[in-house]
């Protein structure tokens, strides 16, 4: 599959896959150069441990392949389904590697185009320096998200670097059902079990540029230790391998460039007429 597969969207300038951008990525940078195990596993004791959803892909090393994109990126006209036949609005999931601008991106959407509405995750690790309850994620104990699972009030969950992440239930299926456009920004186990409850779901995949750049990001933060950040990369090897399963894969490697690829697979996608969004 193409890194955009859309007419609308421009075409690969030759035939790239993901396997080989997935290659170029692992030459110079995968620490084993080959397969890499992401993740951290559940521990023997967790309730969780035979739910949870696994995934494992193994990469070899080839050669670096060079991608070009052009774009022709039209605004977004309708982010809201108003028809007659009320249908369900549109769900929206983002997911790619840690550091990758998931939350910049996401952000930076929601600012030009407040018809779109954010589904806050619910997670176990601890909050980071400026982020807020109830606005990034809703921060609950293990003990507290286990129940939520055992009582099936998540859309989806998943165990991500010895943490559990998932969305509540109810608030995203009802604003579908008033014909919204709802965003998801989720790890790729998540994004999986959408894909099968949802198909009809838009599931977009947001790459690096680079590994190296990647890393930079990452250490950008100052949250995490050599360690912690090694894992992280040794997982994003394995995600960016899973990037053809998406709808649509795009580099990020430009704030708003990405931004108006987003924004025309939006307008190609969220059906209904709504008030149109002005041009920033």
């Amino acid at each position: 599959m193409s890194i955009l597969n859309t007419a609308r969207m421009g075409k690969i300038k030759g035939d790239r896959t993901i396997l080989e951008y997935c290659r170029y990525l692992c030459q110079s940078s995968c620490p084993r150069r080959h397969g890499c195990a992401g993740g951290a596993a559940l521990s023997a004791s967790s309730p969780l441990r035979d739910a949870a959803p696994t995934s494992s892909r193994d990469i070899s090393p080839g050669q670096p392949v060079k991608i070009n994109i052009e774009l022709d990126v039209p605004s977004i006209s309708w982010l809201k389904n108003t028809d007659m036949n009320n249908q369900p609005g549109k769900l929206i999931v983002l997911t790619g590697p840690s550091g990758v601008g998931k939350g910049t991106l996401l952000y930076r959407l929601l600012e030009r185009h407040p018809q779109l509405f954010l589904s806050v995750s619910m997670t176990t690790r601890s909050p980071r320096p400026r982020e807020i309850e109830g606005k990034h994620y809703y921060f609950v104990s293990p003990r507290e998200f286990e129940q939520k699972v055992e009582a099936s009030e998540l859309l989806e969950w998943a165990e991500y670097a010895g943490n559990y992440y998932g969305t509540p239930r109810r608030v995203v299926e009802e604003l579908l059902r008033q014909g919204n456009s709802v965003l998801l920004e989720i790890e790729l186990e998540g994004a999986r079990q959408i894909a099968a409850s949802f198909p009809e779901a838009l599931r977009i995949f947001i790459l690096p540029p680079s590994m190296s750049e990647l890393e930079r990001r990452l250490r950008r933060r100052e949250s995490e230790d050599d360690g912690a950040i090694a894992r992280r990369l040794e997982r994003a090897i394995v995600e960016i391998a899973a990037a053809d399963e998406f709808n649509l894969q795009i580099i990020n490697d430009d704030l708003e460039t990405t931004i108006a690829e987003i924004e025309a697979v939006l307008h190609q996608n969220c059906v209904g007429r709504a008030s149109s969004l002005s041009e920033t």
